[in-house]
């Protein structure tokens, strides 16, 4: 987007040194970065973020709903709070993103929702997450219909797995058989996380945009 000449808005969750070196990325070609921190699934920092961002930008003209979280387990060990995160940030937060941005899209923006292949083909570890998925696949194409008239597209991307964090733990664990406690760095070296580190920490994609 930067490349392009786009203002950008980096919105994170807990990651503040994410979201800063993604904004030293947009600065690098010239361009505006806004970091602004919000829980996607609350309705209360969605719209801050969505007021500050308009407030130091002006009119929105794209959005990607791209926040994330994803516990891989079956059904018998996903309690209902890992049901409700699920849902709450990749399906909930996408629908609050869109909703506060709606005002303030001018006539030819655009929507990106970030969806997942899971969506379609299912997962034997995360039911709950690829419903949330399927919600967002849904929403997309009703928004679609929803916002055409007034020029604005909605659309969505349903990747695999990719070299991320959430990607690479579960390509360690499917295919390698590699447990928790291990890790390969990007040598090809097998390393095990720093005593005290919380697993989170580098198993999950922690909402970060």
């Amino acid at each position: 987007l930067a490349q392009d000449g786009w203002a950008v808005v980096v919105n994170y969750r807990h990651t503040a040194e994410g979201a800063d070196a993604v904004a030293l990325t947009v600065r690098a070609f010239g361009q505006r970065a806004l970091v602004v921190k919000a829980d996607v699934s609350r309705h209360d920092e969605v719209a801050q973020m969505i007021e500050t961002a308009v407030r130091e930008l002006g009119s929105i003209d794209a959005v990607v709903n791209n926040a994330g979280v994803y516990k891989r387990s079956k059904l018998a060990e996903t309690d209902m709070a890992d049901w409700h995160e699920a849902l709450d940030v990749n399906l909930t937060g996408s629908y609050q993103v869109t909703k506060a941005a709606e005002p303030h899209l001018r006539r030819d923006a655009r929507v990106v929702n970030v969806a997942s292949v899971l969506a379609s083909i299912g997962s034997q570890h995360g039911a709950h997450y690829a419903a949330a998925k399927a919600g967002v696949v849904a929403m997309t194409k009703s928004l679609a219909l929803e916002l055409a008239p007034r020029g604005v597209l909605v659309n969505c991307v349903a990747p695999g797995a990719i070299f991320a964090l959430i990607g690479l733990h579960l390509y360690l664990v499917i295919r390698l058989g590699v447990t928790s406690r291990e890790r390969l760095n990007l040598h090809g070296e097998w390393v095990l996380p720093i005593e005290g580190m919380d697993y989170a920490q580098t198993g999950r994609n922690d909402q970060d945009e």
